[in-house]
């Protein structure tokens, strides 16, 4: 006996569903770099209060840097 298209079609959407909060899942499941993006994107939003539409990470670096060069 062959199933309805609509059925067809409601397991196909539920089986995607299903996958994709499994990978979603899995990839949020990384302890180490949600916590240490986060806290440099905390970092640059915190500096951009003093200097709005320039975004720093360090408001006085140490050592000069080229902000052209990014290797």
């Amino acid at each position: 006996m062959q199933m309805s298209i609509v059925r067809r079609h409601r397991i196909y959407l539920i089986a995607i569903f299903v996958l994709a909060l499994a990978l979603r899942w899995w990839a949020a499941g990384d302890p180490f770099l949600h916590d240490w993006n986060e806290r440099f994107h905390a970092l640059v939003a915190k500096n951009m209060i003093a200097h709005p539409f320039k975004p720093m990470l360090r408001l006085n670096p140490v050592l000069d840097y080229d902000y052209l060069a990014w290797c």
